[in-house]
């Protein structure tokens, strides 16, 4: 929580109960909750195959002992939520032994995702931490998706077999 107050400017007066840490943050509530073990349905395996600039990435979340689970309620808008869950995600990611992030639909090594949230410090939004852009190759061209647009009342976006490359 130190972290948060430095970094974020968000103090908290954390309250810790069992293997679950809860704090407010104006009308936000946040919860993170320990649990042993590796994350249930091969998640963790799921989501890393999504991320094509990580090639040890699968081997990272198969040796995953434990998760962290971060949890932002709210009566504020989704993006506020989805702020303020970036910022406590930061924090965490850079904590000792902290392997992989979980996130958006993709696993994030964790001074990748501590980066892209420092967007946020100049009014930018931390977009990449909230949403996944995916790609893959067909016999007709590339396709892109988007993962986590839902999350904010949105569609998500699927383009098919276009002749465009990943930058465009």
């Amino acid at each position: 929580c130190l972290e948060l107050a430095e970094r974020w400017n968000v103090k908290v007066d954390a309250e810790a109960n069992g293997d679950v840490l809860s704090f407010e943050v104006d009308d936000m509530s946040v919860e993170i909750s320990l649990h042993d073990g590796q994350l249930e349905h091969h998640e963790a395996q799921i989501h890393a195959a999504s991320n094509i600039d990580w090639p040890e990435v699968l081997d990272v979340v198969n040796y995953h002992q434990a998760h962290l689970t971060v949890m932002v309620k709210t009566g504020a808008s989704p993006l506020e939520a989805g702020k303020l869950h970036v910022k406590v995600m930061s924090c965490l990611s850079m904590q000792d032994n902290v392997l992989a992030v979980d996130a958006a639909g993709t696993i994030f090594e964790p001074g990748l995702y501590d980066e892209y949230s420092d967007l946020m410090k100049d009014g930018s939004l931390p977009v990449y931490n909230m949403i996944h852009f995916g790609f893959y190759r067909t016999s007709n061209g590339l396709s892109a998706y988007t993962y986590g647009l839902k999350m904010f009342g949105e569609l998500e976006i699927e383009v098919l077999d276009t002749f465009g490359e990943t930058e465009d």
